[in-house]
């Protein structure tokens, strides 16, 4: 029997990510077309929400990590402005300082002028598109369902970090 297309039982529901899973992914940003020059929002990479004004990055985040997992996308946004609260704001902008922290495996701790360097996006939003980090992986639910959002990227800190990110010291004799 030729499996058909159309017969949808044979399609595999894809579950929520357990929530307090830290995963490797890739971040994509999906342009939404709004520029703000005088801030320096240029790239059409922000959306804005034409009812509240808010500002923010529609964002894919597609996990690495080898395993069940690898391929899945997990949808989320990072705020940047907000008319009722300078909070959605600098909540953004931590997670956009963390998620470059953890791409470059910096410690929070870390002031030298090489990790300062780092966290300056001197390409903007486009420094953003396509980064790879670490993120703890959350679950909420929305319209009487799970789904999975990011709640926060994990830095070198974090005792997986090095493991997830894929790090081998040769230093460590443990890890030969």
């Amino acid at each position: 029997m030729t499996k058909s297309f159309f017969n949808l039982n044979t399609v595999q529901d894809n579950d929520v990510i357990p929530g307090n899973t830290i995963l490797k992914v890739r971040m994509d940003i999906k342009l939404g077309g709004y520029n703000d020059l005088e801030i320096g929002w240029n790239g059409n990479y922000v959306t804005k929400n034409q009812k509240s004004g808010a500002c923010y990055l529609d964002c894919a985040f597609t996990v690495l990590t080898v395993g069940k997992y690898q391929g899945r996308k997990v949808f989320d946004k990072i705020g940047l402005h907000s008319d009722n609260s300078e909070q959605y704001e600098n909540m953004g902008r931590k997670f956009m300082k963390d998620a470059m922290r953890s791409h470059y495996g910096l410690e929070r701790k870390d002031k030298s002028p090489e990790a300062e360097a780092k966290l300056n996006l001197t390409n903007g939003f486009a420094d953003l598109d396509a980064l790879v980090f670490v993120v703890l992986i959350e679950t909420e639910e929305q319209n009487g369902e799970l789904r999975n959002r990011i709640r926060k990227p994990i830095t070198k800190e974090h005792k997986d970090y090095e493991e997830i990110m894929g790090i081998t010291s040769w230093a460590n004799p443990k890890s030969w």
